[in-house]
């Protein structure tokens, strides 16, 4: 599951932080990014995944573009986590990750095509 996308810089879009799962609360200040699990027993959303990306025109299809980029090196920078069996999964593009703190084990791919 793929939970946060940070956009450095990709086609117009800047220092972009994008939380794309409810499950998780995020604090993103300067290289930190602070991970921690919901108490998700009163979720109105019964424990699915949500996250409101918004409008036409605010760069959808580009965030996309990013995400699916990571398989392959293109000129973009940024990270994405990935929540797969309660591990942090990390992978990054012309960028250093961030320094990750969180209860749960963290691991950062080196392989991007790899780990697709």
């Amino acid at each position: 599951e793929l939970i946060y996308t940070y956009i450095h810089n990709y086609k117009g879009l800047n220092k972009l932080s994008l939380p794309t799962s409810s499950k998780f609360t995020f604090s993103h200040k300067g290289n930190v990014l602070t991970i921690a699990k919901k108490d998700l027993s009163r979720d109105y959303y019964s424990n699915i995944p949500v996250i409101n990306l918004g409008k036409n025109g605010v760069g959808k299809s580009s965030i996309l573009d990013f995400i699916s980029s990571f398989i392959y090196d293109f000129e973009g920078s940024g990270y994405s986590i990935w929540n797969e069996n309660d591990k942090l999964i990390i992978i990054t593009s012309n960028c250093k990750p961030p320094v990750i703190l969180s209860k749960m084990q963290t691991e950062l791919i080196d392989n991007n095509e790899h780990f697709f």
